[in-house]
């Protein structure tokens, strides 16, 4: 298939070459690092790129580099917020209405009588009776009508409407006889996001191999949400990053950060189960941080050969790594027709196992730069870069740029810039060697993309 992502579209053109073998290069100074094909064929993929080469770790690391994504298919992930509700700050967002609380009262001077809204108010009025030959009678509409003397004393009862006041209880605003306020109804509008699926760069220990049987086999995670990073609970062969230790994912879609358990403690987290134990369910526009993992065939059937056997069919090698990765625990399949969940992170003095665990308070959702501004720009058909401070992607890409720091002492950084707007902090000084062990001796670097059913360039 004919190769897109070029800088003029097409490699070396803004048109298709008669053949894929005619694609060129870009330019000197115009290329950039591609690891998805993107619309119109590009989908299921995952592309790697790792360094040649390790580098010590003992005096920290210090990185910045710059993300564009653009010319996908996807045109968001869902049909937009449900009904009754509408799009707010990446929320869908209703509205709640309640009766508000009715006060009756009556004006000075009137006697207030029942309750609720059968409350009346009353007054009595009097006045003396007037003579007419030897009879007194007291004016019209008063009593009594009979029997009245010189000293009798006229009344007349009048009723009026008492006066209604409403109010409401704290967060809510009134509206009429109404109480009301807005609630959010999903905490992240389905429809924000737009492509499929994301990119990822990571920290690797240097002394793990970057391929699997004599280099038939790439050393790198799974497509789909993943992000070529974490293993997968939902695509085959479901392998993660072997002596993964830290990825970042700049996540359009919104899976990388979608385990079967909300860890991360994220309000009404959607669609949870897409990779690993951890995370907080599917959130579009995401850019956030797993931690070390080992997920992978090649390490347990190496590491654990009694639970994980040679002799298991690729069916049975694909569902020990699939219920591996969804638990974050070792399973014994032994016995291939009752496999079991041992429940534990490693057996008889093995290796820990780890399942590239959600870092707490390390994500950020956008639109945090200018207003709107998605992680993809899928009507972009190049990358032609939109103008410096730009809140509009039509037709050219945002770049972001991100700088990440580790200390030796295992102290996390991570700030990104959109388009040449403000830098935004996402974590700081945040120690990580607690949850993925004390640094290796060296790393190596690398950067990843992939795709699902919707695609991008990466």
């Amino acid at each position: 298939q004919n190769l897109v992502g070029g800088v003029d579209g097409y490699l070396g053109s803004s048109t298709a070459p008669t053949t894929p073998t005619q694609g060129v290069p870009d330019p000197t100074g115009q290329g950039a690092l591609r690891f998805t094909n993107g619309y119109p064929d590009g989908h299921g993929q995952n592309g790697v790129i790792l360094s040649g080469w390790t580098f010590p770790t003992n005096q920290g690391i210090q990185i910045q580099f710059e993300t564009v994504t653009y010319r996908g298919d996807s045109g968001g992930n869902g049909s937009g917020c449900p009904s009754g509700s509408t799009a707010s700050n990446g929320q869908c967002v209703g509205t709640t209405t309640i009766a508000a609380t009715a006060t009756y009262t009556c004006p000075s001077g009137y006697t207030q009588s029942g309750s609720g809204s059968s409350t009346t108010c009353s007054e009595v009025v009097t006045a003396s009776p007037t003579k007419s030959g030897n009879k007194y009678t007291c004016p019209s509409g008063y009593s009594p009508t009979t029997g009245v003397t010189k000293t009798t004393t006229c009344t007349e009862t009048t009723s009026i409407a008492p006066t209604v006041t409403y109010s409401c209880a704290s967060g809510y605003t009134l509206s009429g006889s109404n109480c009301t306020q807005p609630t959010v109804v999903l905490a992240t509008d389905p429809h924000q996001n737009d492509g499929a699926d994301g990119i990822s760069f990571f920290l690797m220990d240097g002394s793990q191999p970057v391929s699997f049987n004599d280099g038939a086999v790439g050393n790198y995670g799974s497509w789909g949400g993943s992000l070529g990073y974490s293993c997968s609970n939902s695509n085959t062969p479901y392998n993660g990053l072997v002596g993964a230790y830290m990825g970042l994912g700049i996540d359009e879609y919104g899976n990388f950060l979608n385990g079967t358990q909300n860890t991360l403690d994220v309000t009404d987290a959607q669609g949870l189960g897409d990779n690993t134990a951890s995370g907080g369910g599917q959130w579009a526009n995401r850019i956030g941080m797993r931690g070390a993992g080992n997920v992978s065939w090649y390490w347990l059937n190496a590491n654990y050969p009694t639970y994980y056997p040679s002799s298991l069919t690729q069916t049975q090698q694909y569902a020990a790594v699939q219920n591996t990765c969804e638990t974050g625990t070792l399973w014994n399949y032994s016995n291939t027709s009752k496999p079991t969940n041992t429940g534990a992170t490693t057996s008889g003095g093995g290796p820990v196992l780890y399942d590239y665990v959600a870092i707490p308070n390390a994500w950020e959702v956008l639109p945090a730069g200018p207003s709107g501004v998605q992680i993809a720009s899928e009507t972009a058909q190049t990358r032609t870069l939109c103008a410096a401070n730009a809140t509009s992607d039509n037709g050219c890409v945002m770049p972001i740029v991100y700088n990440l720091t580790i200390t030796p002492a295992g102290l996390l950084s991570l700030s990104f810039a959109v388009n040449g707007g403000a830098t935004q902090q996402v974590i700081k000084d945040q120690s990580i060697t607690a949850s993925n062990g004390p640094l290796p001796d060296n790393f190596r670097f690398g950067f990843a993309g992939s795709t699902g059913g919707d695609t991008n360039i990466h």
